[in-house]
C-alpha cells in the first residue's frame, strides 16, 4: 500500500526543508525560486521512491501540475488578501506610521530597551515585511544602543526575533495566510489564524526576548559604521501621522475580519423578527 512510503516521504520532505533552508541562507536564492527546486525535488524523489518500493504508478504523475494547481488555489482563494495586505505595510513603511508606532512603544518600554525592541519588532512586523522592518528599525536600535549602553547585540537579537514571531504566524504577511490557504481556510476564517497566531507569537517573541538578554551577554559590536541615527531618519520625513492614524491600518482589517466571521455565525430562528420570518417564509 502506498502508506507504507510513509516515513520514507517524510523523511524526504525534511531533507526539502533543509534544501529550501540551505538554497535561500548560503546561496542566497530568492525564497519563491527555492521553494519551486524544492518542491521538483520532493515530486520527482516521491515518484523514485515509489518505483524503487515497487509501484507501479507514480506517486506524483505530474508535478508540474501539481505545482501549478496548489499556486493557484492559493491565488483564487486569498490571493487579494496577500495583495492588499502588501499594500498596509509598503503604506506604512513610506508613511512614517511605522516611526511613530515605534516611539509611542518605546516611551511605554524605556525603563527596558531590549523589552522595547522586541515588543516594536513584534508589532511591526505584522503588516510590514520583517526584512523591511528590520532596515527600518536598525538604526533605531543602533542609537538607543549608544544612548543606554546596552550592546547592540542584545538589542538587535530581540529586534529581529520579535520581528520573525509575528511575520511568521500572524495575518496580514503572506506565509501564515498561505499556511492557512495550504489547511483549507479561507479569507473568512483568517481573524482565527490572526488571534491564535498573536497568541502564539507572543510566546516564541518571549523566548526570543529572554535569548537577546541572556544568551548575548559579552558579545559587542562596532557601531563605528552607523551613517544614520534614529533622530536622523525620523527627520527625513516631512510630516508624521499620528498614533490612531498609524493602527488604523493594522485595526480597520482586523475589526473587518471579526465582523465578517460574526456574520457568518448561524443566527437563530427565534431571534429573528416576527416581521421578518413571516416575510422570509417560503411561499
Amino acid at each position: 500500500m502506498l502508506s507504507q512510503l510513509g516515513p520514507l516521504l517524510l523523511g524526504l520532505l525534511l531533507l526539502c526543508i533543509a534544501l529550501i533552508i540551505g538554497l535561500t541562507a548560503r546561496w542566497k536564492l530568492h525564497p519563491f525560486l527555492s521553494i519551486v527546486a524544492a518542491t521538483y525535488v520532493f515530486g520527482l524523489g516521491a515518484n523514485l521512491l515509489a518505483a524503487w518500493s515497487g509501484y507501479t504508478e507514480p506517486v506524483i504523475p505530474d508535478v508540474t501540475k501539481a505545482l501549478t494547481d496548489g499556486f493557484g488555489s492559493i491565488i483564487s482563494g486569498i490571493g487579494l488578501v496577500i495583495l492588499f495586505g502588501t499594500i498596509i505595510g509598503k503604506l506604512m513603511e513610506r508613511s512614517g506610521a511605522a516611526i511613530t508606532l515605534a516611539d509611542a512603544l518605546l516611551r511605554r518600554f524605556q525603563s527596558r530597551p531590549a523589552l522595547a525592541m522586541s515588543v516594536v519588532g513584534w508589532v511591526t512586523s505584522i503588516p510590514v515585511f520583517c526584512d523591511s522592518g528590520f532596515v527600518i528599525l536598525s538604526s533605531l536600535q543602533k542609537s538607543i544602543a549608544r544612548k543606554t549602553g546596552v550592546s547592540s547585540v542584545t538589542l538587535g537579537t530581540a529586534l529581529a526575533t520579535g520581528l520573525y514571531a509575528s511575520h511568521t504566524f500572524i495575518p496580514p504577511t503572506p506565509g501564515p495566510i498561505a499556511a492557512a490557504g495550504n489547511l483549507g481556510i479561507g479569507a473568512g476564517g483568517l481573524i482565527w489564524v490572526i488571534l491564535f497566531g498573536a497568541f502564539v507569537s507572543a510566546f516564541a517573541a518571549a523566548a526570543g526576548y529572554f535569548w537577546a538578554v541572556h544568551g548575548t551577554r559579552g558579545l559587542t559590536a562596532n557601531l563605528d559604521g552607523v551613517m544614520e541615527s534614529f533622530e536622523e531618519y525620523r527627520a527625513s520625513f516631512s510630516w508624521l501621522p499620528g498614533l490612531g492614524a498609524s493602527l488604523a491600518p493594522l485595526l480597520v482589517p482586523i475589526a473587518l475580519m471579526a465582523l465578517g466571521s460574526l456574520a457568518n455565525f448561524p443566527a437563530p430562528a427565534w431571534r429573528t423578527p416576527r416581521c421578518l420570518r413571516d416575510h422570509l417564509k417560503p411561499s
